[in-house]
């Protein structure tokens, strides 16, 4: 059985959505000096991103959130979490 066309498209549009994030981390490291505290954010971005992208391919719904334990916890990665 074929995947979903509409679940296989969103779930592209959030990993490439977390790749410009990595890309952007990656970036504003070459400044001078390297701009770390934004390179994390993009970091934290990119991994939300990426979260969301696997429940969205999971088919499972989530809340509007930035918490990384509780989407962690959502794809059903780890329990010893925060």
């Amino acid at each position: 059985m074929q995947p979903d066309p509409i679940r296989v498209e969103e779930t592209l549009a959030w990993m490439k959505k977390s790749c410009k994030d990595l890309w952007r981390a990656e970036s504003v490291l070459t400044l001078d000096p390297p701009d770390t505290e934004d390179c994390l954010f993009h970091c934290q971005q990119a991994v939300e991103k990426s979260l969301k992208a696997f429940l969205v391919w999971r088919d499972q719904s989530f809340r509007r959130t930035h918490d990384l334990v509780e989407l962690t916890r959502q794809c059903g990665f780890g329990t010893n979490l925060g």
